[in-house]
This record gives C-alpha cells, sequence and structure tokens, in this order.
C-alpha cells in the first residue's frame, strides 16, 4: 500500500529546506576545483544529499515534488559552478558541464526511490 501524501505545510518545508541547501551547498562546493572527477562525485554528492534532506523533510512527495527536487539540485550545482568559474569566466570541462543534468538526475531519483525504502524493509533482528 502506497503511503499518504504528505501535508501541503510538509511539502513546502521541505522545498524550503531545498532551496537552503542549494543555496547553502553551491557556495560551499563553489569553492571547490569542479574539474574531471571531482565534479562528477560533487555532482552525485550534490543531487543524494539534496533528494535525501527533501525525503527527511517533506515525506513523500508526488510527481511536482520530485521536479522540484531536480531542479534544486541543478540550479544549486550550476550556482556552484558559476561561483568556481569566476562568474563563468574561466572555461569548464565536459565532467562540469554534466555535473547539473547528473546532480538533478541523481535528486529526482533519490527522493523517488526512497518512497519505496525504510518502514517496509525486513528487519535483520
Amino acid at each position: 500500500m502506497a503511503p499518504p501524501p504528505p501535508s501541503s505545510t510538509r511539502a513546502a518545508l521541505g522545498v524550503a529546506a531545498g532551496v537552503v541547501l542549494a543555496v547553502v551547498g553551491g557556495l560551499v562546493v563553489g569553492e571547490q576545483e569542479l574539474l574531471g572527477v571531482v565534479a562528477i562525485v560533487a555532482a552525485l554528492g550534490f543531487g543524494v544529499v539534496m533528494g535525501e534532506l527533501m525525503k527527511a523533510v517533506g515525506g513523500t512527495y508526488p510527481l511536482w515534488g520530485v521536479v522540484a527536487a531536480g531542479v534544486l539540485a541543478g540550479g544549486g550545482y550550476t550556482y556552484a559552478l558559476w561561483i568556481f568559474s569566476a562568474r563563468w569566466l574561466v572555461p569548464l570541462d565536459l565532467a562540469a558541464k554534466l555535473g547539473p543534468l547528473l546532480a538533478a538526475t541523481v535528486a529526482a531519483f533519490t527522493l523517488r526511490s526512497s518512497g519505496r525504502r525504510g518502514a517496509d524493509t525486513p528487519s535483520d533482528s
């Protein structure tokens, strides 16, 4: 049986927490050197953290919440790239350019799939 949808207040708090994470995460990640493997790992981490944070705060989301998680993760990572590249003055490599798409996809997948894990999982005891 599917879990009930979250209350609108809880869902709004989850999206608000995602906005805060996008801004703060963009500031923190943007100070790192986002080239090559580091850019890919940072994008994966950004997406996972966004999905898990929104799940923890907002519960189970309908499709609009999953899209919001992807947009916020992609936007936050793009903000990080903007900071790293000195406001788009430094050219980015392919891994960095694919980062926002990767972060958005991972965030949406994490938020959507985390609804299928958790309380219904059998315990080890």
